[in-house]
């Protein structure tokens, strides 16, 4: 939580953060009137705004920014927890493998102080420890090849293996058999965020 409500303030104050964020708005609201959602006119004048707004960092924006993933770890811990009821037959209850989810996070928290070195070291918000580094010259976030990349984090995949291990072993199935549910069910959070990119 203090993490996110790092990089929420990094990105709001760093000058090249803020023109990067205020691109992608452009870039969505342009995408709004190619679909057809709203006006030309309409979209003239959100983009006018966007451009002429001061965005500075609120303490309530950065507070909601750290509260999200406490409610996204309850969230995760849930569907790990039925992902493992059906692949795993596991007997142990939501409590325990929110235990697994807890301590596998701790890479997740580890990749994101990465993120933000990378971010800060590379000036730019879209450098990640991801596939997406291949293309980070010339990263484009409208490139739905690249967001797929930028998706692909190489922590994110380790700590689902880790959490894969953690609930085979309370299962006691074989760690194999725990990975590829834990995998499974990261690919299926990789669908959902591909699939909101591709619907804004």
């Amino acid at each position: 939580m203090v993490l996110a409500m790092g990089v929420k303030y990094i990105t709001a104050t760093n000058p090249t953060f803020k023109g990067q964020i205020m691109e992608i708005k452009l870039a969505g609201i342009d995408r709004f009137a190619e679909k057809g959602w709203i006006p030309p006119e309409r979209a003239e004048e959100e983009k006018d705004k966007i451009r002429n707004e001061d965005e500075k960092p609120s303490v309530l924006g950065i507070v909601g920014t750290g509260l999200m993933p406490g409610f996204m770890f309850f969230v995760s811990a849930l569907f790990l927890w039925i992902g493992a009821k059906i692949g795993l037959k596991t007997p142990a209850g939501y409590g325990k493998h929110m235990e697994i989810f807890g301590l596998a996070c701790w890479i997740g928290i580890i990749g994101g102080i990465v993120t933000m070195i990378m971010m800060i070291a590379f000036d730019t918000m879209y450098a990640s420890p991801s596939a997406s580094i291949i293309v980070l010259g010339s990263f484009d976030p409208m490139n739905t090849m690249h967001r797929f990349l930028s998706v692909l984090n190489a922590f994110e995949a380790w700590q689902a293996v880790v959490a894969g291990i953690g609930i085979a072993t309370i299962a006691g199935k074989g760690a194999l058999r725990g990975i590829i549910v834990s995998v499974i069910l990261w690919m299926l959070w990789i669908g959902v965020q591909m699939s909101f990119s591709l619907l804004f």
